[in-house]
């Protein structure tokens, strides 16, 4: 799950760091760094599963 949403995430623009099993590491450092990466992940969890 980790690596797939780093991937899901690349595809935006949006490095994240994977930890499979753990989660992955987010640092940001700008107002709108910080938005790309809660539009990534907004989006990653509205996507269908299945």
């Amino acid at each position: 799950m980790a690596a797939s949403f780093a991937d899901f995430c690349a595809e935006r623009g949006v490095l994240v760091r994977p930890f499979p099993g753990e989660g992955v590491r987010v640092t940001v450092g700008l107002r709108e760094e910080n938005d790309a990466f809660l539009a990534a992940a907004a989006g990653h969890r509205a996507r269908p599963t299945g």
